[in-house]
């Protein structure tokens, strides 16, 4: 017997190293040989005396047609997709800036690996798509340092944070006087409640619509129209990986800044790498009298759509200035500092580069404890770079 515990383990360990496809019914040679069996039979139909060289020709022509209509459906059509274990694929190493493509050849049967130039002596990777390190940590057990997609979820939607900080923001001047913010709250909250909104998708799940109450606050290291795309990879190998590197270099570049010292932001870039719901919430929480007003008695009422628009420079500074307050509270809110975790981390690599005889294929991220404290600094890292935004 297996629990289901054990099942749903075995189910995610198996999902972590397989690869997805169209779904493309037939093979080739399946078709073909379906295709002249088919020819052969209205060969031999009239030869038999069973009918007329036309019925066999006639009938031919509808089951070869069948073939295809069902594979068309089946692959273009329906949606359904092949899932297979593909042996030593899986072993290679992950890495967002490297091309690589695993697809099913239709023609050769078989599943084929493409990848960029690559040097004599050099390691060969692929990437497991665009995952945050979340998914990194949770399915592969590993944390990519800069990586491009990844983001920070502050686990809670930004009316209970803004309930929860509502105090130091007060205190910080950056709260309205009229309507109070308590009414301002009221009315957004009806409003959040009854608006869907579409979760962003990640690989291995659908899309999910929930309320726009129930989202979390996000900042993606990307921009949030495009994080909300992770998961799909429909541009050409060239240019994800141009773009991609691209984003690196910069993530790179800020990250050796930031080590050496955190300079507060001022304009509102910031905006744009937080979820949609939290940058219009803060909008309705934080506009004018005025601003509030035109929104009340727009024709199409209150809503969230109308959010979606900027408003005055000096409301928008106001919002990127609150974000980068919320932002910092939750960085000190942690029980250990940026620094604490690199001497923590350094400390631990160090004791471990000291053993001898240590070969591991899953390299440093083998131990659980120094991958948690990796992804701790990534988060961390992902806080600083918003404050600095």
């Amino acid at each position: 017997n297996i629990s289901y515990e054990d099942f749903i383990w075995a189910l995610e360990c198996a999902n972590s190293r397989g690869f997805s496809g169209v779904y493309e019914g037939s093979s080739f040679k399946e078709r073909r040989l379906l295709i002249l069996f088919t020819a052969l039979l209205a060969l031999l139909w009239p030869v038999a005396g069973l009918g007329s060289l036309e019925q066999s020709t006639s009938a031919a022509m509808v089951v070869a047609f069948s073939i295809i209509a069902r594979d068309l459906f089946s692959s273009r059509i329906s949606g359904l997709k092949r899932y297979v274990i593909c042996p030593y694929v899986d072993m290679f190493n992950h890495k967002s800036d490297c091309y690589s493509d695993v697809s099913y050849n239709y023609f050769s049967g078989l599943l084929e690996l493409r990848t960029g130039a690559y040097k004599k002596g050099d390691q060969v990777y692929i990437s497991y798509g665009k995952q945050s390190n979340d998914r990194l940590l949770q399915y592969y057990g590993f944390v990519e340092e800069n990586n491009p997609v990844d983001s920070y979820d502050f686990g809670i939607g930004i009316l209970e944070m803004l309930l929860r900080e509502g105090d130091a923001l007060a205190s910080a001047g950056l709260l309205p006087t009229d309507p109070s913010p308590a009414e301002r709250i009221k009315k957004i909250a009806g409003i959040l409640a009854k608006t869907p909104v579409q979760e962003p998708a990640v690989p291995g799940r659908r899309s999910l619509t929930i309320a726009a109450d129930q989202s979390h606050v996000r900042y993606f290291r990307t921009s949030s129209q495009s994080a909300a795309s992770q998961g799909s990879n429909e541009s050409s190998g060239d240019t994800v990986t141009s773009s991609v590197t691209a984003i690196l270099a910069d993530a790179s570049a800020r990250r050796n800044a930031l080590e050496d010292t955190l300079t507060e932001g001022t304009g509102t870039f910031i905006l744009s790498k937080f979820d949609d719901v939290t940058v219009r919430t803060l909008r309705a929480l934080l506009c004018t009298t005025q601003e509030w007003k035109a929104y009340e008695s727009a024709s199409d009422g209150f809503s969230l759509d109308a959010l979606a628009v900027s408003l005055s420079d000096a409301t928008e500074i106001t919002i990127a200035n609150t974000l980068r307050r919320l932002v910092r509270l939750e960085l000190d809110s942690k029980p250990t500092s940026m620094a604490e975790d690199k001497a923590l981390y350094n400390s631990m690599l160090s004791d471990r580069s000291s053993k001898r005889n240590y070969t591991d294929p899953s390299g440093s991220f083998s131990d659980p404890i120094l991958a948690a404290v990796a992804f701790r600094i990534e988060k961390k890292m992902l806080l600083t770079e918003a404050i600095s935004c």
